[in-house]
């Protein structure tokens, strides 16, 4: 609705600059700002997530299949039920139903 930017990035050299009008923008647009900057998604859907270094919880905002993808292979165990998930591997997949919360443990094995 309007000839003014509300977004854009500038290449600039070294580094790319990036003006954005809007605070609030939709996650898609977050991830998508992360990764051009080489930054690890974890998940690509629109849920509650957190992450840190041993830790990771997801908070399903719908009903569906969710990959969460580790940046290196490692173990997960699902900390509800103290029950390895995923082994060796970089991704961790399952079905969720609205409202589902997994807390999981990772551990690299470098």
């Amino acid at each position: 609705g309007t000839e003014r930017a509300t977004m854009a990035f500038k290449d600039m050299g070294t580094w790319k600059s990036l003006y954005a009008v809007a605070a609030d923008m939709p996650a898609a647009a977050y991830r998508a700002i992360a990764r051009e900057a080489g930054v690890h998604i974890y998940n690509d859907s629109d849920d509650t997530f957190y992450a840190n270094k041993t830790f990771v919880c997801l908070h399903a905002n719908g009903e569906g299949q969710r990959t969460i993808r580790f940046p290196w292979a490692c173990d997960v165990t699902d900390m509800m039920t103290g029950e390895p998930v995923s082994v060796n591997s970089n991704a961790y997949t399952r079905e969720f139903k609205n409202g589902e919360t997994v807390i999981l443990r990772w551990k690299t094995r470098l």
